[in-house]
């Protein structure tokens, strides 16, 4: 379901326009949500309103090559180089000097790479299930994960990929390959087809990667990786970055979802996007903190922002609790 109260427009963001889905007040703090494949701003419908009432103003824009933004022809106009600068670009055009970014699978690639060129407009970053790319290319040379990869060198042919791309599978795909059954209705399941009608641009990401592979360098922003450990396209042993790449990553894994985490309930997700402000707003009572975070993690948002407590938590508990406190910067 759609929630109500979301705005749309596009922005000139570089060479090309966006079109995004906003919430939350024009002067809170930036939050980027950058979705995956093949996907649209759709798929942080359940975050927008989270986000915006905690204070957050929370864009997801349609990448390029997505939904209403522009859809350059060539496979050049989709290196990595410039699907980055498109987030650099929106950062500006939005009137901000630096933002938090969260990205999903293809999202998450995107923001690893502005992560690594842009490091003066990043507050913190956070992934849901897309490897550090330099821990994918070894990964790659495993025929396990080859074999789980296929479809990146399907995706290299010319015009096939667009025409396997049905919209029956894609719809099965939307239906079968979530967390939970339902997880998209009708009307998001319509908007996410509509999203891609155009194949060339999607699976141009792809291409592009390949002919015109990206230089790789240190992230130096606190990351938060978020794995799901049934993934079937990645392996499990991909989640955790090498620290000479990403020195301060923390890595959060789940047991539950077969294809990754995708973003399709606040409960999990919505950790990424709340804990990693660098000035976070104020949280007001239990209702505030408690999208983001479950279980002793909750406990610990209640009591830093003075929401009474639900429960006396543990020893084991209460030192996990102190321990985030101490990352989040709330003590």
């Amino acid at each position: 379901m759609i929630p109500e109260g979301i705005e749309h427009f596009e922005v000139q963001a570089g060479e090309v326009r966006l079109h995004c889905a906003a919430m939350g007040p024009h002067d809170g703090p930036l939050v980027l949500l950058l979705h995956g494949f093949p996907e649209c701003w759709v798929t942080w419908r359940a975050q927008l309103p989270a986000l915006a009432a905690a204070g957050y103003r929370a864009v997801a824009p349609d990448l390029r090559g997505y939904g209403k933004s522009d859809k350059p022809r060539e496979v050049a106009a989709y290196r990595m180089e410039a699907l980055a600068g498109d987030v650099a670009a929106l950062i500006a055009a939005l009137g901000r000097d630096r933002a938090d970014v969260v990205g999903h699978d293809w999202g998450g690639q995107v923001a690893w790479f502005f992560a690594m060129w842009h490091p003066a407009k990043l507050r913190r970053l956070a992934v849901l299930n897309n490897p550090h790319p330099q821990r994918f290319k070894y990964g790659m040379w495993k025929p396990r994960q080859l074999r789980k990869s296929w479809y990146i060198l399907f995706f290299q042919l010319p015009v096939l990929p667009e025409r396997f791309m049905t919209d029956a599978r894609l719809r099965k795909s939307f239906t079968d390959t979530t967390e939970r059954k339902g997880a998209y209705g009708e009307e998001e399941i319509e908007i996410l087809l509509e999203a891609v009608r155009d194949r060339s641009g999607p699976i141009h990401y792809y291409r592009a990667a390949a002919r015109h592979p990206p230089r790789v360098c240190v992230v130096e922003a606190q990351t938060l990786v978020i794995w799901g450990e049934e993934d079937r396209w990645l392996g499990s042993d991909l989640a955790a970055p090498e620290p000479r790449w990403v020195p301060h990553a923390r890595v959060e894994r789940s047991p539950r979802p077969r294809i990754g985490c995708r973003p399709t309930r606040p409960t999990r997700s919505m950790r990424c996007c709340s804990i990693f402000s660098a000035d976070p707003p104020p949280c007001t009572g239990r209702l505030a903190c408690r999208p983001y975070l479950d279980g002793h993690a909750t406990q610990g948002f209640r009591q830093a922002c003075g929401a009474p407590q639900a429960r006396r938590p543990t020893a084991q508990a209460a030192a996990r609790i102190r321990g985030k406190a101490r990352f989040l910067h709330y003590q």
